[in-house]
C-alpha cells in the first residue's frame, strides 16, 4: 500500500475525491448535528443554523457528508472505546458498509 503526504487539507481533500470517483460502491454517512448545553430553544435553533454556513475550515476541517468506498484501505483515526481491539492508527479495509434504514443516511451510487 503507498503513502500519500500532503502538505495541506486541500491536497489531502483533492485527493480523497480523486479516489472516491474511481470507486465502484459508495455510501455516504450525512452529519447530524446536536447542540448540547445550557442553552435556550432559540439559542440552540440558531447554531444549528449558522453550522450549515460553516467553511471546511471554520467546522474544524469536518465535512457535512462523509462518502465511504467498500473494499478501500481506511485509518482508524481516534477510537473511544478501545476494548473491541481497534487501537489508534490502526489500518484495515472496509469491507461492507450496512445501511441503516433512517433516511439520515443515503446510498450513492
Amino acid at each position: 500500500m503507498a503513502v500519500h503526504l500532503f502538505f495541506s487539507n486541500n491536497g489531502v481533500d483533492v485527493h480523497s475525491r480523486m479516489v472516491a470517483e474511481s470507486c465502484e460502491y459508495k455510501h455516504g454517512s450525512v452529519a447530524i448535528y446536536v447542540v448540547t448545553g445550557n442553552r435556550s430553544r432559540q439559542e440552540k435553533r440558531e447554531a444549528l443554523t449558522r453550522i450549515q454556513d460553516l467553511s471546511h475550515a471554520e467546522s474544524c476541517n469536518l465535512p457535512s457528508v462523509v462518502t465511504f468506498c467498500t473494499k478501500r484501505p481506511y485509518m482508524l483515526l481516534k477510537n473511544i472505546d478501545v476494548t473491541d481491539g481497534l487501537v489508534n492508527g490502526m489500518v484495515g479495509t472496509l469491507m461492507e458498509v450496512e445501511l441503516n434504514v433512517d433516511e439520515r443516511q443515503r446510498e450513492f451510487g
